[in-house]
């Protein structure tokens, strides 16, 4: 049972990261479905989009653009820390600790929320088209103490909450896809509009969760196709099977 579960969680994460167990946190017996770093940067991206739905919440604002230029730097050089650990530690310069790369990857999720939270809030009847997010220091700078803090909560947290931790995690990275294929979706007109009602989201949200899933099972058969699973099997198709716990 333990095998398949965490078989299951593999899933989310085995074409889009390497699955290196030293370099994944783990907790209640079972690793997260990618590495500490990704781990970061999803918690940082989910947690930017709760903030930011309660920051527009309280101000009773729904802007639809994204935030004035000097934000957008500070956005981009919060990529750098992920860049400079994962660049100097791959290459042996230096070692790296999961703490570590949570925390680079942590900004880097941040800055991709805040891109996308105001983009995802356009989608609302009510937006603002004009309106720019976080546009002023004192709403940026709470906006990422604020996801920071959540996701320095969840890694706090993550060995105390045992099995469940794994699962925030793949909710997560569901929410970045999911969150992406909104907007691709927006922008090839495949979204009804104007979205005024929490039950006019139930579809695109659907769309966008099966999507995601078509998505991450098509990038899991290309890894295998490509480096198979490397488990101690003999063929292709028995390293298939005991991927899905099978045999």
């Amino acid at each position: 049972m333990h095998a398949l579960l965490q078989n299951i969680i593999y899933f989310f994460g085995f074409g889009i990261c390497h699955q290196i167990p030293g370099r994944t946190l783990e907790a209640g017996g079972y690793l997260f479905t990618v590495c500490a770093r990704d781990t970061g940067t999803h918690v940082g991206f989910a947690a930017t989009l709760i903030v930011a739905a309660l920051q527009f919440h309280l101000r009773k604002i729904r802007p639809s653009d994204l935030p004035p230029w000097p934000m957008l730097v500070v956005a981009g050089l919060m990529f750098i820390p992920m860049g400079i650990d994962g660049a100097s530690s791959y290459l042996g310069l230096r070692e790296t600790t999961n703490l570590i790369r949570f925390f680079t990857g942590l900004p880097a999720g941040i800055a991709v929320g805040i891109l996308v939270a105001p983009l995802l809030s356009g989608l609302h009847a009510d937006a603002d088209p004009g309106l720019k997010a976080f546009r002023s220091a004192p709403d940026f700078i709470g906006q990422v103490l604020g996801a920071a803090a959540v996701g320095s909560l969840f890694f706090l947290l993550y060995p105390l909450l045992g099995v469940l931790s794994p699962w925030v995690g793949i909710i997560a990275l569901l929410a970045f896809v999911i969150s992406l294929n909104l907007l691709v979706l927006s922008g090839i007109g495949r979204i009804k509009r104007p979205i005024r009602r929490l039950a006019d989201w139930l579809k695109p949200l659907a769309v966008s969760l099966l999507l995601a899933l078509v998505e991450l099972s098509l990038l899991d058969l290309v890894r295998f196709l490509v480096f198979g699973v490397n488990r101690g099997s003999s063929s292709p198709i028995e390293q298939l099977l005991r991927f899905f716990a099978l045999n």
